[in-house]
């Protein structure tokens, strides 16, 4: 087993599972449940591009102290989850989440979502508000509010994700994902020793088609009228469903103004699981207690 396949099946105080959800197969990793029963509400955790569940390591191994069933989820395209040949948009990976959710047997979720997972978490919400009853958006403001910030970084990033061919070819070689995590980290963030095993899960054509379409759909979807209504629909479920927000001082891909005005300010950078999962704790804990 290559090394990067190690960290994609990693053992831990966790458990790995396969779950078909909203027609497809999508790699879980649990921890937290009571073998002996059926959780009533569970907390998914949504990783963001270029990475796929093990960015929540630190989070899931806090299940047994925050006394919840938490689910760190692969979303389709990353990690081991399927590769499709369609079906890329945000509400479908909205509707992999609640499959999710419907397949563990829980009655409702909290979703805590990083970058591109806060937005499918936002729009889990939107869908499903009967169902998500929390979100957690962490280095993932409001896409109605996306201010990207001026920088170096962000200029050698924009067209290695986003020019057609070349983004691809950038994905299947390697090259992208160290990029991405390089430009947007410094030398001690916890983020660029796995990097390895991000670039690795992405180097199938599927996969990294897959990963730039969800990316794709986001940006193209703004001039069209579903993604207007998209839009709209997060806004009507910001007023229904509970969202905390998150942000890194140091985040050199957001804008500060992007954020909500009361959002969490943690002192990480923009890959918030790994940096600073206290910060996120703190926030999921606040969330439970809602419940309690």
């Amino acid at each position: 087993m290559s090394e990067s396949a190690d960290l994609l099946h990693a053992p831990g105080p966790w458990s790995h599972r396969f779950l078909d959800a909203n027609g497809a197969r999508l790699h879980t990793v649990t921890a937290g449940f009571d073998p002996t029963s059926t959780p009533q509400r569970v907390v998914i955790l949504l990783h963001s591009f270029p990475q796929h569940w093990y960015a929540w390591r630190e989070v899931l191994a806090a299940a047994g102290d925050l006394d919840c069933a938490m689910v760190a989820v692969d979303l389709r395209g990353y990690g081991a989850s399927d590769n499709p040949p369609s079906r890329f948009s945000i509400p479908t990976l909205a509707s992999d989440v609640v499959g999710v959710v419907s397949v563990l047997g829980a009655r409702e979720a909290i979703v805590v979502g990083h970058g591109l997972g806060g937005v499918v978490a936002r729009a889990a919400a939107a869908y499903y508000p009967d169902v998500i009853r929390h979100v957690v958006a962490v280095s993932s403001p409001h896409p109605a509010r996306w201010r990207l910030a001026r920088s170096r970084h962000l200029a050698r990033i924009a067209p290695a994700v986003l020019t057609p061919v070349l983004a691809e070819r950038g994905l299947t070689s390697g090259t992208t994902v160290s990029l991405v995590i390089n430009e947007l980290t410094d030398e001690s963030s916890p983020t660029r020793p796995a990097s390895y095993s991000y670039t690795d899960a992405l180097r199938s054509p599927f996969a990294a088609r897959c990963a730039l379409e969800q990316l794709r759909w986001l940006i193209r979807s703004r001039r069209r009228p579903s993604g207007r209504q998209f839009l709209a629909e997060l806004e009507r479920a910001y007023w229904i469903v509970p969202v905390t927000e998150i942000c890194g001082q140091r985040d050199a891909l957001w804008d500060p103004s992007s954020f909500s005005d009361d959002a969490r300010v943690s002192p990480g950078g923009h890959f918030l699981p790994e940096e600073d999962p206290d910060t996120i704790l703190t926030a999921l804990r606040a969330a439970l207690s809602d419940f309690s």
